[in-house]
C-alpha cells in the first residue's frame, strides 16, 4: 500500500520577483494553485507546505491533508536547494513509500498531471519520475554570448541543418518530481539517467520566476476565464 508525502517549498524571500510564492495571481496567491492541485489529485497521504513567511502560511486555505510548517532559517539560505528541504522532512519521518516535490512556481500544472505522473510511476515501478516539456526551439541551436559574440554550444555547422534532422529536445519544467522514498534518501535526487518522464504541454509548464513570467501567466489565466 502506498504512503506518499508531498512537499511544497514556498519561501518568502525570493529575489527576481519579490515574494513570488505569495503574489496574487487572479483570485488566489501563487502557491494556492499547487496546494489545490495536490489535494485534488488524491495521490497524497500528507501534504507539507514549507515556508519561512507567515503571510504565505496564513493565507493558504486549511485542509485535513495539509500541514503548514514554519521552515528553519538555515533552510532558506541561497545555497539550499528544494531537495534539501525534502530531505529535511524525510529525516523526521521516513515511513513513506514515495515522496513528491511540487514547485509552486508552476501554477498551471493540475491534478490530472499529478495523477498521470503517478500512474506512470506505479505502472513502470519507477525509482524516479520528473515532468518535462518540449523546448520551444531546437536545443542544438543554442548559443552563448561572450564579448558580444555568439558562440554555439555545439557545432556551428548545426546552425544550418534542417531542424527536423534532430530529435525533439525536452527540459525539466519544475512541475512534478517523484521518487521512491528509499531511493531518494540513498541518492538524494529526483533525476538521473534512470528517471522516467511525464511530458506536459508548454502552456501548463510556465515557470514563474520573473515579472515577465508573471505577466504571461496573468494573461493566460484571464484568457482562460473569458
Amino acid at each position: 500500500m502506498t504512503n506518499v508525502l508531498c512537499v511544497i517549498p514556498a519561501k518568502g524571500n525570493s529575489r527576481r520577483l519579490k515574494n513570488k510564492n505569495g503574489v496574487l495571481l487572479g483570485k488566489k496567491i501563487l502557491v494556492q494553485y499547487t496546494v489545490d492541485a495536490a489535494i485534488e489529485s488524491h495521490c497524497f497521504s500528507k501534504i507539507i507546505l514549507s515556508s519561512n513567511d507567515d503571510n504565505i502560511l496564513n493565507n493558504v486555505i486549511d485542509h485535513d491533508l495539509l500541514e503548514k510548517h514554519k521552515r528553519p532559517d538555515y533552510l532558506c539560505e541561497d545555497n539550499i536547494r528544494a531537495k534539501d528541504v525534502v530531505k529535511y522532512y524525510l529525516e523526521q519521518d521516513n515511513t513513506y513509500t514515495h515522496v513528491a516535490l511540487l514547485m509552486p512556481t508552476t501554477p498551471f500544472r493540475n491534478q490530472k498531471d499529478i495523477k498521470n505522473a503517478f500512474d506512470i510511476t506505479y505502472n513502470k515501478d519507477a525509482d524516479t519520475l520528473v515532468s518535462v516539456c518540449e523546448f520551444e526551439f531546437n536545443p542544438w541551436l543554442a548559443i552563448k554570448v561572450q564579448d558580444n559574440k555568439g558562440i554555439p554550444y555545439f557545432s556551428e555547422n548545426l546552425q544550418w541543418d534542417r531542424e527536423d534532422k534532430y530529435s525533439k529536445g525536452y527540459h525539466l519544467n519544475g512541475g512534478i518530481y517523484i521518487a521512491k522514498m528509499e531511493y531518494f534518501l540513498k541518492h538524494e535526487t529526483f533525476f538521473d539517467d534512470t528517471s522516467y518522464v511525464y511530458i506536459m504541454p508548454r502552456i501548463r509548464s510556465i515557470d514563474i520566476d520573473t515579472e515577465e513570467d508573471f505577466e504571461l501567466a496573468t494573461m493566460l489565466l484571464n484568457k482562460g476565464n473569458e
